[in-house]
């Protein structure tokens, strides 16, 4: 595994006005990239499609 090459490969979903993602590599699992509300990451098998633990606002940026 080499640590200075991000090899990681995101899909994007939009869930109404909010986007979600999930590693590709793990897509089958249904594991999702979620936010606990202090902060800390979510543990994969923990989330699900329509948590707002996964739901995220893309903000654009000049």
């Amino acid at each position: 595994l080499d640590k200075n090459k991000n090899n990681t490969e995101w899909e994007q979903w939009t869930i109404g006005s909010y986007e979600a993602f999930r590693s590709h590599r793990y897509a089958t699992e249904h594991w999702w990239l979620g936010i606990k509300k202090n902060g800390r990451p979510k543990s994969g098998p923990k989330t699900a499609w329509g948590q707002k633990a996964i739901q995220f606002l893309i903000i654009g940026h000049s």
